[in-house]
Parts: C-alpha cells; structure tokens; sequence
C-alpha cells in the first residue's frame, strides 16, 4: 500500500456504492458483481473520494491504519478503484449518465402453460399481441404436465420468430435433463433456467459449466407453487446490478414497469404477484389493456418509496415482486416480510 499513498482514488464510473441501514454495497455494473460493505467503509469512501489517499490515513489514529489498509487492498484486488497522480486528471473520466429510456410499451411478458391443450393457439395469439407491444423479453414457465414435444417446439417458436431477444425458462426438474441432452442451452437468446423439484439433478460444476460456455444460468428453486412462485425469494438469487437495471431503478419498480403475466388459461395480470384478472389474451387487445392507468400503477414506484426498502442497500438490483401498499402520497410499504432485514447487523 505504501507505493501507492500518494495517489488520489475515486470509483470507476461504473462502480455505484449504495448506503443500507446498518451495510452498504459496491455495484459494479460493468461486471454485474456486486460486495457487501461495512458501514465504516462506506463512509471512508464517499467522504475522502477524490482525496490523496496519504491524506485519509492522517485523518485517522494510527490504531485504524490497518483497517484502512484492508479497505483500499478490498477495492484495488477487485478492481473498484481508478487511482491518479492529480486529482485534476479525474475530469478526464466523465461520470455515466444514468437516465432511463425504453421506447417499448412493454419489457417482459411472463407466460405460464400448464398442459398440451391449445397451446398452439394460445403461443401464436400470443406472440401478435406481445408484438403489438414490441415485447422482447420472454419468460416461459411449465410443469410437468406439459408435454415435452410441445414444449420443445413451443420454445422453437419463440426463438425462430426472429423477433424476441431475451428468453428465460421455468421448468419442473424432470424436464431440465431432456432440455440439456437437446442442447436447448445453445439457443442464442436463453440466459437464464430456473428449475424446481428434484434438487441434485443438475451438479454445481455442470452449472458452471454451463454458464461459462454458453452463458445460461441455472439454479434451483425449493418451492413448487407453479405458476406463481409467490414465496418471491427467488430475486436474492437474482440480484441485477448492471446498468441497464441500476438506470430503471431510479425512477422505476424495475420489477413490475412494462411487464405483464399471462397464465394458463390466458388470463392477464401485471404480475404473478398481483390477482386481479386484468383481461384475457383471447378478449382483450394487449397494447390497450397496458396503457390504461390501472394497469400501469405500479411501474413507477421506486424503492425508495417503499418502507424498509429504502434501507436496504440491494435496493437498486432487487427484482421484489411483492406488491407496494399506499401509505401517503410518496410512500408505500409491503405486508409480506423481506426474508433480509438490513435493520439488523
């Protein structure tokens, strides 16, 4: 470290720190990781950022030095920091301009099928009104029931279509081993598998390995509450610190703007969180069903609008289903329990 103390340190632009209550958090949204931080840390950082690092020592005992030391080797070995000769040289690394804007009616279309019976009907009804809305981003979800000739061709349809541009399945174990041996992990736009049943049919390594080469990951889930998976715990596996996410976030629930939920009988909902049928996919017009206020309320209520959220600091990554409840004019708070208290140490 001492070769290093006469030089100034700031976060790459790409790297956000976020303060919780009791912790805070490093995104680094270039590589989509991010670090649990002590609270200390945190204020180290924001407080000395742009400062000769010499300096920060001075400002403290010399009994604090080797936490100090422990706090920039976490942030150099990680890569966190930019460290410059002058501080004037850091004008040469503009900040990222986080404003959000996606010209699309809809974001996500989560779509459910239970059996065989009209799903061809059903896909293709579907996918013209998911067009309608320049949907791209496609989360199928089945269980055993369905057939898996159908469901094989059903994802055929989805990525032959040469229109939709991210694709996600939820599937019963018994159905992942058929989806492997089919290759079903080279199709292009698949990122993501989440599979529930069975736990050990899919080993740690092929999971790696599979992301690793294909760039799909896969991972478990212990509840079986198909369609819905209402237990909603799912999202701490799914953090998304990146910058398209971290950008939403800021004036967006980033898990319910611009989405919709189909289920399997085509009833329309705005998530599977959410129980009020807000059409059906075979009586209702997709594009005018979204724009209605109604269905829109929840898209725009941010994290920091909701009671306890606003004290976590996950808040700009985490995917929560769970349905915000007006308190006030500018604030909300959730019924269900978060199963992560950033209240406690």
């Amino acid at each position: 470290m001492n070769a290093l103390k006469n030089l100034y340190f700031k976060l790459y632009s790409n790297c956000k720190i976020v303060e919780g209550y009791n912790k805070a958090a490093i995104y680094d949204l270039q590589r989509e990781k991010m670090y649990h931080i002590p609270k200390d840390m945190y204020q180290v950082i924001v407080q000395n950022e742009g400062q000769k690092i010499s300096d920060i020592y001075k400002s403290f005992e010399k009994s604090n030095w080797e936490i100090i030391d422990e706090y920039f080797s976490f942030l150099i070995e990680r890569d966190l920091i930019l460290l410059l000769e002058s501080a004037s040289d850091f004008c040469d690394f503009p900040d990222i301009n986080f404003s959000f804007e996606d010209p699309f009616t809809l974001n996500t279309a989560i779509i459910a099928f239970e059996n065989s019976k009209n799903w061809k009907k059903t896909t293709f009804k579907i996918i013209n009104n998911l067009k309608s809305v320049n949907c791209k981003n496609i989360q199928l979800r089945t269980n055993s029931t369905f057939d898996i000739d159908s469901f094989l061709e059903l994802i055929s349809i989805f990525t032959e279509i040469h229109f939709f541009t991210s694709l996600s399945l939820i599937v019963d174990s018994s159905i992942l081993p058929l989806l492997m041996e089919k290759k079903i992990i080279r199709t292009p736009i698949l990122n993501f598998i989440m599979y529930f049943g069975e736990k050990d049919i899919v080993s740690p390594e092929l999971s790696e390995k599979v992301l690793k080469d294909y760039q799909v990951k896969i991972i478990y889930y212990e509840n079986n509450d198909f369609p819905r998976f209402n237990n909603n715990e799912i999202r701490l596996s799914c953090f998304t610190p990146n910058i398209q996410t971290f950008s939403e976030s800021q004036k967006n629930n980033i898990y319910y703007n611009k989405k919709v939920f189909i289920d399997i009988n085509g009833d329309i909902y705005q998530s599977p969180y959410t129980h009020k049928i807000r059409g059906n996919i075979f009586e209702s017009n997709l594009l005018s069903l979204v724009n209605t206020e109604s269905f829109k309320e929840y898209w725009k209520i941010t994290k920091d609008q909701i009671e306890t959220c606003q004290d976590c600091e996950f808040r700009y990554a985490c995917n929560d289903g769970r349905v915000p409840i007006k308190k006030s004019n500018h604030l909300f708070y959730i019924e269900e329990d978060c199963s992560y208290n950033p209240y406690k140490e």
